[in-house]
């Protein structure tokens, strides 16, 4: 306006109000640059973050599959016991039933 300019030119109070908004706008924009710096530092702390989840969630998931996999290796080894044991078993049984049927044979022609 007409008065605050010829306020200002005069060093009055005008002048005084025009120094304080510059110095708001300098504060202002200062704080707004680190508004914008604290931001980036934030994204980058927030990447870094989902970095270390993801790294550690692929490290859960191999040590749950490496458990799996323990489980499974055991297993199959018990499956493994058991087919030695059956095929022990069923061989003992051949034997006794090849026994069994020349004693028969025997005592057949003995008769």
């Amino acid at each position: 306006t007409r008065m605050s300019r010829g306020a200002a030119s005069r060093g009055g109070p005008g002048q005084q109000l025009t120094a304080t908004c510059r110095e708001q706008a300098a504060e202002i924009k200062a704080l707004q640059e680190e508004v914008r710096d604290l931001r980036a530092q934030l994204e980058k702390a927030e990447a870094k973050a989902r970095r270390r989840a993801a790294k550690a969630a692929t490290g859960a998931d191999v040590a749950a599959l490496s458990r799996e996999n323990k489980l499974l290796r055991d297993e199959l080894r018990a499956t493994a016991n058991q087919r030695d044991a059956l095929e022990g078993l069923f061989s003992r049984l051949s034997d006794e039933h090849a026994r069994l049927r020349l004693q028969t044979a025997g005592g057949a022609d003995a008769i």
